[in-house]
């Protein structure tokens, strides 16, 4: 059944990804969206958080690639690693895990490319207006209908009628007090502080060097530092990550001691190697929120989605997978349904969106400051995670953890019985991870310094 016209509220990967969805069901889409669109990959203020680390899960990427074929081409053409996340050095909880191909294909990038490559691909869209430059206000509601939105452009107020109106405009929307302004009660939400601040720099390629991508995760509850190291478009990025207000500093000096007190200083010993190409950017996320629209009574013709709906921690990197997998079910439900209803939407997503905001939310009660309910299956939880998480020293239980991470299977491959006797055997006689040894390229980058023809030595 094809419908007259949709609006979508916000260009965030959601909005963008739904407005792609709704152009196959829709005769007309508007995308509604506050910050001028550049015509290429240059940071915008609406994406914050784009001058720091993104990687993107598996499931969410494949989805992506499906409504917007050129995406990988478009990314290679701007030198973004893909890669196998198998292959990313990481340590957690003091031990590196395994390293190899691992059937996890990630991209690995500044994430102002992603939105260009998405944005130049969605432009194309013949049945699709893009209207930037304009603030949305509102929504007019009449009879328990939503019948359009109120925006605002070039200081003018103006409605745009629509069947369906989508809020994408993120984690700061303002959905709630729309609802309220036409009587609708106070929605259920979900909350965990969780203090997070991001402050990043690029770092120049070295010429001949190979540097691998790092993360360095903490001893949670003990640690409250990540850092990471990647090879993206345009360097070396790293990023520093504190929460619960163990922040790095912005500053040359605390930007440095902050990943020199790490359990393993290796970026550290990388970044003091390393040549800054950019200034030091920060970012701060204070709270995960979910709103419980799931349980609301919405206004028919209204849709709170991606962020707008469940604000992820940021540091489980969940956020562009959910937008992607919540834009697949909405296209198979329109496929299906000859009438729009939030709440049957909403059941469709709702384990995924559930799983990933339980585990970031149990794994962040690790912490004695975080104030959430712990109950015996959230200390389960947490007990098991943490041993599947030790034994992927094991390449094995390492495949089956990542298969889980970036959902191209089902949680539940984690709890089957034979997989939880190899993380307890894995635990009990073969405890030892394999550190790397970044000795040899710390000594080729040491050479490069010492045979600067000006002898500055950065």
């Amino acid at each position: 059944m094809q419908r007259k016209r949709a609006v979508v509220l916000g260009a965030s990967i959601g909005g963008m990804l739904a407005s792609r969805v709704l152009s196959k069901h829709f005769d007309e889409v508007v995308l509604v969206e506050r910050d001028l669109l550049p015509d290429g990959p240059v940071f915008r203020k609406g994406v914050s958080q784009a001058h720091h680390a993104h990687l993107i899960y598996t499931k969410g990427f494949g989805i992506i690639e499906d409504y917007f074929p050129e995406t990988r081409r478009l990314l290679e053409e701007a030198n973004t690693t893909f890669t196998d996340f198998g292959r990313v050095r990481w340590m957690q909880y003091r031990k590196w895990k395994a390293t190899g191909d691992l059937d996890a294909p990630t991209a690995i990038f500044l994430r102002y490319y992603l939105d260009w490559a998405i944005l130049k691909q969605l432009r194309e869209v013949p049945n699709l207006t893009i209207m930037d430059g304009a603030k949305a206000l509102g929504l007019v509601i009449a009879d328990n209908v939503v019948t359009g939105a109120r925006i605002e452009r070039e200081g003018q107020e103006e409605v745009i009628e629509a069947d369906l109106v989508i809020d994408a405009t993120g984690k700061n929307s303002d959905a709630q007090k729309w609802l309220k302004e036409y009587g609708y009660g106070d929605v259920k939400v979900d909350v965990l502080d969780v203090g997070v601040k991001y402050t990043s720099r690029i770092y120049e390629y070295p010429e001949g060097v190979e540097i691998p991508n790092i993360i360095i995760s903490p001893d949670l509850p003990h640690g409250k530092r990540y850092v990471l190291l990647l090879n993206v478009n345009t360097g070396l990025l790293v990023t520093l990550t504190g929460i619960m207000h163990d922040h790095p500093g912005a500053t040359d000096d605390t930007f440095l001691d902050f990943a020199k007190n790490m359990d393993d200083p290796c970026v550290y010993e990388f970044m003091r190697r390393l040549k800054p190409k950019t200034p030091i950017a920060s970012y701060g996320y204070p709270r995960t929120r979910r709103m419980r629209y799931d349980k609301f009574k919405l206004p028919a013709g209204f849709l709170p989605f991606s962020d707008s709906y469940t604000s992820f921690n940021p540091i489980y990197g969940q956020g562009m997978t959910i937008a992607a997998i919540e834009a697949l079910e909405l296209d198979r439900y329109l496929s299906k349904s000859k009438k729009f209803n939030a709440k049957k939407f909403y059941k469709r997503v709702e384990p995924y969106v559930s799983f990933a905001w339980g585990l970031s939310y149990t794994d962040m009660l690790r912490l004695p400051e975080a104030k959430g309910k712990r109950t015996l299956g959230t200390k389960f939880m947490n007990w098991y995670i943490k041993r599947v998480q030790l034994a992927s020293t094991n390449p094995k239980v390492y495949r089956k953890f990542l298969q889980a991470m970036m959902m191209t299977k089902p949680p539940s491959i984690l709890f089957n019985p034979v997989f939880m006797l190899r993380v307890l055997f894995t635990r009990l006689f073969s405890r030892k991870d394999s550190p790397p040894d970044f000795t040899p390229l710390y000594r080729q980058l040491d050479e490069q310094r010492s045979l600067q023809v000006d002898g500055i030595v950065h």
